[in-house]
């Protein structure tokens, strides 16, 4: 028992600290090994129990026919091996396209990343300038002792303005309105419809006012709670983790005082419903905060 003890107060500091280390990075090391190899381990478990189930019976299979008794395990094996090599090999083509979609999608998220950071870089830069022509005109004002300085004083403002209006652009709000042939119509936020069959298609669309294009961005549509789709509208998804109401159709711009292409939906009604409002929000890169903008559907 003393030598015991004597041993273990001779072990260093840094072997008790690092063998509990080395036994974590094995069983890590191991457990990592087993959940890429487990799916195929235990389907080529499955194959060897399969095999060895003929093997036991393998004879008893002659008492079956006297022609063909002795084939039919042996035609059974082979199927069995087949089946086993394109299980694992499925398997091994769904782990492969996983991986490549992990792949795809860390490298769209490292892409976002660096857009993100070069428009920090852009804004931080206008800032500057801002800042840097916004002191000198308080500058100036200071200094005003003759026409000369006057003259400058306005020049340096207008800067000051022209620049300010490059780091603040214009938002856009795009209209939610229910198809027009003429701009000067829009929007258009009522209309009556037909239902057949309890069934009512709606087209509507989304058209940019001003004189800027809207960026990258998306358009959701959200129809009322007792309502159904009674199909997926083409183009639009439904939102992970949102509401049933909800469908969401993304774009990569909308052309300044253009409308997107028509948008339609086949919603299903409830019977005796007199009429239904789908909800529109639009938002984008350089839209205004999104706000739900009606449509409202008489039915008869």
């Amino acid at each position: 028992m003393l030598g015991f003890s004597y041993l273990l107060g001779n072990i260093p500091l840094w072997v008790g600290l690092l063998v509990p280390k080395i036994v974590h990075t094995v069983v890590e090391h191991i457990l990592s090994v087993w959940e890429i190899s487990s799916p195929y381990v235990l389907q080529v478990l499955l194959g060897i129990i399969a095999l060895f189930t003929l093997l036991k019976d393998w004879n008893d299979y002659g008492n079956i026919s006297k022609r063909w008794g002795r084939s039919i395990p042996l035609v059974m094996a082979v199927l069995t091996v087949i089946i086993t090599v394109l299980s694992i090999r499925d398997t091994y083509d769904s782990n492969t396209n996983q991986i490549n979609s992990r792949a795809t999608i860390s490298q769209l998220s490292t892409q976002i990343d660096q857009l993100r950071g070069d428009n920090q870089k852009a804004a931080d830069a206008f800032r500057d300038s801002f800042t840097k022509l916004y002191d000198r005109f308080s500058d100036l004002q200071t200094r005003v002792q003759n026409a000369d300085l006057l003259k400058e004083i306005k020049d340096t403002k207008k800067e000051l303005l022209d620049t300010q209006s490059k780091l603040t652009p214009p938002n856009i709000t795009p209209i939610a309105s229910f198809p027009a042939d003429d701009p000067a119509q829009i929007p258009i936020t009522q209309i009556s419809a037909i239902r057949s069959d309890n069934v009512v298609e709606v087209a509507f669309m989304v058209y940019n006012p001003s004189a800027v294009n809207a960026r990258s961005g998306a358009v959701i549509l959200r129809i009322c709670e007792a309502c159904k789709y009674a199909e997926e509208p083409k183009g639009f998804v439904a939102i992970a983790g949102g509401p049933e109401s909800d469908r969401e159709r993304d774009f990569q711009h909308i052309w300044a005082k253009t409308a997107m292409e028509v948008l339609s939906a086949r919603i299903t009604i409830p019977p005796g419903l007199p009429s239904f409002t789908l909800g529109i929000f639009v938002s984008c890169e350089n839209c205004s905060p999104a706000e739900q903008q009606h449509l409202q559907v008489a039915l008869r």
